[in-house]
């Protein structure tokens, strides 16, 4: 499973496919940094953006936070739910609060993006002004 840590202090789960709680999960961080993961009450490293969690210490419903403890950084990521389909026992991300989180992340990409668009333009419209100057010649006239 992989989770997206934002600025803003949520982790997001990228991949949203059940996963086969079998052994040890795997879960990736990307975007910013952390060094711990805290499933529901027990901590693990997070070794290369990696954090390697057995499959027996995830509930039905299981609270993820990944922590950057040097910076006192503490980022709320989806929880992971526990599916049942006969003996076999599956982990997936599920949405945290209701999808609002992922909302604010979006609102904030969105907000970003609009920035850089707005830099892009002011450089375009520079650059079209220097491209389209009036003609001049050396000495003579037009």
């Amino acid at each position: 499973m992989i989770y997206h840590l934002t600025a803003l202090g949520i982790g997001l789960a990228t991949e949203r496919a059940p996963v086969l709680a079998k052994g040890k999960v795997k879960l990736t961080f990307k975007g910013c940094f952390a060094d711990s993961v805290c499933v529901g009450s027990c901590f693990y490293p997070i070794l290369d953006g990696v954090a390697e969690i057995p499959a027996d210490a995830f509930s039905e419903t299981t609270s993820i936070t990944a922590h950057a403890l040097a910076e006192g950084k503490l980022y709320v990521c989806d929880p992971i739910g526990r599916l049942k389909d006969g003996t076999l026992s599956y982990l997936m991300p599920l949405v945290n609060h209701g999808g609002e989180a992922t909302v604010a992340f979006l609102a904030q990409a969105i907000g970003d993006l609009e920035g850089r668009l707005d830099e892009v333009h002011a450089r375009l419209s520079a650059l079209t002004a220097r491209i389209e100057q009036k003609p001049f010649i050396f000495g003579g006239t037009v």
